[in-house]
């Protein structure tokens, strides 16, 4: 039997159907196995990691959107609603900027909705100190005269109040 010319053959898929397509090929004669090793070069390695973080990211973003509509009581539809048919699999390079653009935008989003709870934390925080105060009820018509009304909120020291008893009077 001649030996034929032979070129490299790649080949990608399910791990589990892995020997059995193996076995198939050996059986047929169609392919001679050299090696079943997983040869991986820089770049698909690099790939791999640029996936990976973006799978991350991904899964950051669902994982807040979640939370998000938990927390608000708002309906999300399930996971098993969602239906992804071979070619809109196939065509993801499609969205792939779209959804990476919408996980930037959740992301600044999120960030500028802890800056403002943090603002309204802060508000929450004047407006409690301040609201000790809403009783005082004293009309203008009571007060004579400003020269000798000493009125202060805040603690001074007491040398603070001396200079400024000092200078009022």
């Amino acid at each position: 039997m001649a030996i034929a010319e032979m070129t490299r053959l790649q080949l990608i898929g399910l791990s589990y159907e892995r020997e059995k397509l193996l076995n198939a090929l050996a059986d047929t004669g169609a392919a001679h196995i050299k090696s079943a090793e997983k040869e991986t070069s820089t770049a698909e390695n690099n790939t791999v990691v640029s996936l990976s973080e973006k799978i991350a990211h991904l899964n950051k973003t669902i994982q807040y959107i979640s939370d998000i509509s938990r927390k608000n009581e708002i309906d999300l539809p399930k996971d098993d609603l969602i239906d992804i048919s071979f070619s809109d699999f196939i065509s993801i390079d499609k969205y792939a900027q779209n959804i990476e653009g919408i996980c930037i935008e959740v992301d600044n989003l999120s960030e500028k909705l802890s800056q403002n709870n943090q603002e309204k934390s802060k508000l929450l925080l004047s407006t409690n100190q301040v609201r000790q105060y809403l009783n005082v009820d004293v009309p203008f018509s009571a007060i004579k005269s400003t020269k000798r009304i000493k009125f202060f909120l805040g603690v001074l020291s007491s040398d603070g109040f001396n200079k400024l008893d000092a200078f009022i009077n």
